[in-house]
Formats: structure tokens, sequence, C-alpha cells
């Protein structure tokens, strides 16, 4: 009988383990399906914020273009003052029509990606802890650079466009006799002219850590965490 309970004991230890090492195995194997499907999304949450900020990047580049010839032309005009009879009317008038002086320009960043995972618990999927932080400043970043496009954007539309219109014919044609030319030398247009170049001139040139400076910052190390090679 003692042998009998013996051989029971092992039989029943026998399965006991059996059946340990079974669950072990399953939950191995639904962890590693897990961390398989969790792989998965990050790829996918990698491969859509590099298209976001890829779409990003070529914006601001496009931005950051745009002001700097607009504020490179207005500064060429400031050089011309004081306007008086010997100026050359007919640079003037190319830099103020062709000049992209009076152009209107905004960056509206992608940011649907940015936002799903911020809002969402796919966040955590992100191991990446500079990644985070990065993307959790990126709108304060955007929302600091676009306070100094408003101001840019509202003294063109508020002050500078006003003057113009009322002065000077769309194309600044100035063979046509409705301009008057004669505003071409009051310190209102030269302030006007100096002012416009001093708000673009703030968006991109001031120092190394404008909010510009610090935008691109961003955009460029977001691409380069996302890349292939870091992930």
């Amino acid at each position: 009988m003692e042998n009998k309970n013996y051989k029971y004991l092992k039989y029943a230890i026998g399965e006991i383990i059996l059946v340990v090492i079974g669950i072990l195995i399953a939950l191995q194997i639904n962890n590693w399906n897990e961390n398989k499907h969790e792989n998965k999304r990050r790829e996918i949450l990698m491969t859509e914020l590099r298209k976001d900020f890829l779409f990003n990047k070529e914006q601001l580049d496009y931005v950051y273009n745009g002001i700097h010839e607009s504020m490179t032309s207005s500064k060429k005009i400031i050089d011309m003052f004081p306007i008086t009879e010997e100026t050359n009317l007919d640079s003037l008038s190319l830099l103020l029509s062709k000049g992209n002086v009076f152009s209107w320009y905004t960056f509206n960043p992608r940011n649907g990606t940015v936002n799903s995972l911020i809002n969402t618990s796919s966040f955590e999927i992100i191991d990446n802890q500079e990644l985070r932080t990065l993307l959790v400043g990126w709108e304060d970043a955007v929302s600091d650079y676009s306070e100094d496009e408003i101001l840019a954007n509202e003294f063109l539309a508020n002050q500078l466009n006003p003057f113009t219109f009322k002065n000077f014919d769309y194309d600044f044609d100035f063979n046509n006799s409705k301009n008057d030319l004669s505003v071409l030398q009051n310190l209102e247009f030269e302030n006007l002219i100096k002012e416009r170049h001093n708000t673009l001139r703030y968006i991109v040139e001031a120092g190394d850590r404008n909010d510009y400076i610090v935008l691109k910052d961003i955009i460029n190390r977001v691409l380069e965490l996302t890349s292939k090679n870091n992930n």
C-alpha cells in the first residue's frame, strides 16, 4: 500500500510539474505575441511620426525661405533710404512688387500622430525617453514660434498693407499717376519698412535659441530618433 501511494504521489507531482511547465510555456508564448504586437505598433507609430515630421520640416523650410526673402528685400529697401529724386524707382518698385515684402507666411504643422499618442495609452509604447520628451514639448514649441509669426502678420495686415493700399497701386507701378510718390520720402514709410524687417528678422535670426531654432532642432532630432537605424 505504501509503495502504491508513493507511486501515486510521484505521478501526481509529475502531473503538477507538467501543468506548471505548460502554463509557463503558454505565458511565454503570450508574452512573445504581445511583444511582437507591441513592436509592430511601435514600428507603425514611428513610421507615421516620421511622415508627419518630414512634412513639418518641408513646410518649416518653405516658411523660412519665404520669410528670409521678405526680410532680405526689406533690408535692400532700407539701404535705399532716404528716397530722393536720384533713387532708382524701378529698383524700388521691383523690390516692393516682386521681393516678397508683403507675403504672408504661416507654419501649419501636421500634429495628428503626436496628438493621438499623447492623448491615448499608445504613448507608453514609445520606449525612448528623449523622443517622449520632445513630443510632449512639441505643442509648446509650435505655440511659442507662432506668437512671433502672428505679430509679424498682424503688423503686415493692420499697418503696412493699409498704408500701401492707400498710397500705391497693387503692382507698385510708379508710372501710374494715381500713385502718391511723395510718401516715399516720409518717415512713416521708412519706419513701416524698418519695422516689417524687424518683425521678420526676429522670427529667424533672434539668437541661437530663438523659437525658430528650437522648432527646427526638435524636428531634426525627432527625424533622427524615428529613423530605422534608431528603432
